[in-house]
């Protein structure tokens, strides 16, 4: 979503939610406070919100100094220094089990506009956000299609996408 909020992939986002019985999650490698304050800036802007948010887990004292990690939201599970690190997947597998979602692997969607969710990508259908104008990784992931379906994020980019979720069901 950043540097620049992409309005047409809220608003698809927004209409897929509210066509369809989906349950849509922000998954980020950056804190969960700063994915809350996406999803609540996103709230009032665009009155859309995610149904859950997983990233990296940040520890705070009482005056709200940050004094660690929790948990680290990583390319593979294990540990680091006594610190649980957890892919994307691994934390969107807990959150729906904690939430009590149906979860199959085979109905999960990721949406992202790089390679850098390959190792969830490696498991579930990918749809790759292409960029106009794309930094390297966004190149490498476009030139090698790395990616289920492709999609430019233009002034097409809602119709595009909702248009593989309609194919889909």
């Amino acid at each position: 979503m950043w540097p620049q909020r992409r309005v047409e992939l809220i608003e698809a986002l927004k209409e897929l939610k509210r066509e369809q019985e989906v349950k849509i999650v922000l998954a980020t490698l950056s804190s969960l406070e700063f994915a809350h304050m996406v999803n609540e800036k996103i709230s009032k802007q665009h009155q859309f919100s995610f149904d859950g948010i997983i990233g990296t887990d940040l520890a705070f004292d009482k005056k709200g100094k940050m004094t660690g990690v929790h948990e680290i939201m990583g390319l593979r599970n294990g540990y680091v220094r006594g610190v649980k690190i957890k892919t994307k997947l691994s934390a969107l597998k807990e959150l729906a089990k904690k939430k009590h979602w149906p979860f199959s692997m085979n109905q999960t969607v990721l949406i992202t506009d790089s390679y850098g969710d390959i190792d969830m990508a490696k498991h579930v259908k990918t749809i790759l956000l292409v960029p106009r104008y794309q930094n390297t990784i966004q190149r490498v992931a476009a030139k090698y299609k790395l990616a289920d379906k492709m999609i430019p994020t233009n002034a097409q980019l809602k119709k595009n996408l909702l248009a593989v979720f309609e194919r889909v069901n």
